[in-house]
């Protein structure tokens, strides 16, 4: 734990490459005071912050022996597959964290909320933007970067991962959910168009995505 004022709550950090370390999560004492007006409602929302950042770290070591994830372990992938990944491991933290939140019920409804459909509506802006030609790479770096940074609901890829995580579990099941998730960010993909093709209200995936399949 500590005390900083820099722009973070919390953030888990990698095991060193070595074995010799595990996944170490650090909180930010500093934000965690702006949680509520009492002691109780700051542990409230800490556990809640804590679950996100404990499915990075435990992600993180099972990754290594998943299949599905290979092509996604390390710092060097395209700009689209990135968004992939974050949709994934950031929109699964999200879920985890949000689900059982205060008000949760007006967030994942039957009906799409404004929220989930927003999120869906930047991913595919933010799809067309990073496939057009000539993109100055600032530009593009400034577009990954929030997929999963900045202010929580413009995070385009983890608030639609979050809302996919949702329509997956309600449609099929929480066993599934963790099995896509063994499976990959494909997976996960491919497991979202499935659930939303039988449902014409829900946002489907931009084709950008669709293309590396």
């Amino acid at each position: 734990m500590i005390a900083s004022q820099t722009m973070f709550d919390a953030v888990s950090l990698r095991a060193s490459a070595d074995g010799d370390s595990v996944p170490t999560i650090l909180i930010n004492l500093t934000d965690v005071l702006s949680y509520g007006d009492t002691t109780g409602e700051r542990l409230e929302t800490l556990e809640h912050v804590l679950a996100h950042e404990v499915f990075h770290a435990g992600l993180r070591q099972a990754e290594a022996t998943l299949p599905g994830w290979t092509d996604y372990r390390d710092n060097s992938l395209s700009d689209l597959a990135h968004v992939r990944r974050v949709m994934l491991d950031e929109g699964i933290a999200h879920y985890i964290d949000w689900r059982e939140r205060p008000g949760s019920d007006s967030l994942f409804t039957w009906k799409p909320s404004s929220r989930e459909t927003f999120a869906f509506s930047q991913l595919a802006t933010a799809c067309r933007r990073l496939k057009q030609p000539g993109a100055a790479r600032g530009d593009v770096i400034e577009v990954l970067q929030l997929a999963g940074s900045g202010p929580l609901w413009s995070k385009y890829g983890a608030i639609s991962g979050m809302f996919a995580a949702h329509r997956i579990e309600m449609a099929l099941g929480r066993r599934v959910l963790r099995q896509v998730i063994e499976g990959g960010p494909e997976e996960f993909l491919r497991t979202y168009r499935q659930v939303a093709r039988r449902n014409p209200g829900l946002s489907g995936i931009p084709a950008e995505l669709i293309a590396l399949q």
